[in-house]
C-alpha cells in the first residue's frame, strides 16, 4: 500500500486490515457510507504512527473521529483551510484542535509530499 491513492465505493466502508484494502457494509458505527471515519480509524490501527490523514473538505463531524484516532496512533493529520476561516477546525466534542497543521490548499498539496517523502518538519 505504499504511495498509492484508493478511492471508495459509493455504499461501502473502505478499510485496511493485514496490509490490504477492503470494502465493507459492516459497521454500525459509522451508519454513513463511505465512511472517512471508518477508513482513517482503520489506517490508524493498522499503521500507527505511519499514517498520513488528509481532510480536504471538513462537513460537520465528517473525517472528525477518523483524525483524532490518527493523532492518537502518532500519525500525522492536515486539515483544508479557507482563506476566510478565522481560526483552526476543531473537533465538535472535545474542542481540541482537528488536525496537527491547519493549511490553505496550495500549502496542503506541498506539505502532503513533503510528509509522503519522510520530511516531517
Amino acid at each position: 500500500m505504499r504511495r498509492r491513492v484508493y478511492g471508495g465505493a459509493d455504499g461501502k466502508h473502505m478499510c485496511t486490515r493485514d496490509g490490504k484494502v477492503h470494502l465493507s457494509s459492516n459497521g454500525a458505527e459509522y451508519p454513513r457510507r463511505p465512511s472517512i471515519d471508518a477508513l482513517f480509524a482503520s489506517a490508524a490501527e493498522a499503521y500507527r504512527e505511519r499514517v498520513i490523514g488528509v481532510l480536504l473538505l471538513h462537513a460537520r463531524e465528517d473525517g472528525a473521529h477518523g483524525l483524532r484516532a490518527i493523532r492518537r496512533a502518532g500519525g500525522r493529520t492536515v486539515t483544508h483551510r479557507n482563506r476566510e476561516m478565522l481560526e483552526e477546525l476543531r473537533h465538535p466534542e472535545t474542542g481540541e484542535p482537528l488536525a496537527d497543521e491547519h493549511l490553505e490548499l496550495e500549502e496542503s498539496a506541498r506539505r502532503i509530499v513533503s510528509l509522503v517523502n519522510g520530511r516531517a518538519a
